[in-house]
Formats: structure tokens, C-alpha cells, sequence
């Protein structure tokens, strides 16, 4: 009997820890972009959920947690700069990673403004999968 507790013992110990990937929050007001992106990250593994502007990204942020916000500028109801602002007030949600995805039309002004609020990378589209 103690022999088997051991044995039982050893094997607990010798699995391997599933390391899980960020569940991400894309936020954008195109419903075919919101396909693409979603897409490309659940084929990587990612687990993903979807908003359609930035009144709706944030009622999602506070009923679950996500690791990473990938959004959207330009959006009606909210948009990305005023969820981005609305998140870093948040204690709740200031530590989430937040990604602005933008169309080739936002100038320099824009990434600058973008950065200066507390994002943490600002991306061009179209991107290209890997």
C-alpha cells in the first residue's frame, strides 16, 4: 500500500504543466475583420472573443478576464482611444495589454496619441498571417 502511494505520488508530480495561451479580446466594428482576426488567432490556438466597439469591449472586460485587447480606432458608440482610456482607469483592467489595429488611413498623430494614452503596440492593416 505504501509503495502505491508513491508510485501514485511520482506520477503527479512528473506531469507536465499546460501552459495556456493569453485569451485576447478583438474589439473592431468590421464584422469581416472580426472573422479574419479571430480566424487566424483560433487557428494558432488562442482562445478569442469579439466586441463591436468599445461600449461593448467593455462590458465584456468586466465580466471576464482577458490577457491581451487587440482593437480597433475608429469605431461608433466608442471608440478605441476613449476604451483605452476607460481601461487604464480601471484597476480592474490597466494591466491588460492593449493593441491598437488600424487601417493604413490613421496619421503619425494618431499612433503618438495612441501611444502617449498607455498602448503598448500600435499595428498597421492588413497583416499578413504567419
Amino acid at each position: 500500500m505504501k509503495e502505491e502511494g508513491h508510485i501514485a505520488a511520482a506520477k503527479a508530480g512528473s506531469r507536465k504543466k499546460v501552459r495556456e495561451l493569453p485569451k485576447i479580446l478583438i474589439v473592431d466594428d468590421s464584422d469581416e475583420n472580426l472573422r479574419l482576426f479571430s480566424t487566424i488567432l483560433k487557428n494558432k490556438g488562442y482562445h478569442v472573443k469579439t466586441a463591436v466597439n468599445g461600449k461593448d469591449a467593455l462590458q465584456k472586460l468586466r465580466k471576464s478576464p482577458f490577457d491581451l485587447i487587440l482593437s480597433d480606432i475608429l469605431m461608433p458608440v466608442m471608440d478605441g482611444f476613449r476604451l483605452l482610456q476607460e481601461c487604464k482607469a480601471d484597476s480592474t483592467l490597466s494591466h491588460i495589454r492593449f493593441v491598437f489595429l488600424t487601417g493604413a488611413f490613421t496619421d503619425q498623430k494618431d499612433e503618438e496619441l495612441g501611444l502617449k494614452l498607455g498602448a503598448d503596440a500600435f499595428l498597421r492593416k492588413p497583416i499578413e498571417p504567419d
